[in-house]
């Protein structure tokens, strides 16, 4: 292949789109779930919108929680 049929080949390979992940829909849900319920003030809601074995990581300082602690943690506001 010739520097030129390279480069074509590269920029061609670059402007592909990526593949969709198999899960990109359930995480939309999520997403969607969750922006639904904090337009709502729905604390609880938010934290529902987790399974109930995932562990959430809040961006804020402190630790790791599961999805029933953050609804506990969201009832008391």
């Amino acid at each position: 292949m010739t520097m030129i049929g390279s480069a074509v080949a590269i920029a061609i390979s670059a402007t592909a789109p990526a593949a969709a992940h198999p899960e990109d829909q359930a995480i939309n849900r999520v997403y969607a779930a969750i922006a639904d319920a904090k337009a709502r003030g729905d604390g609880a809601a938010v934290a529902d919108a987790f399974a109930p074995e995932a562990l959430v990581i809040d961006a804020r300082p402190g630790g790791v929680s599961s999805p029933a602690e953050m609804r506990a943690n969201y009832a008391a506001m």
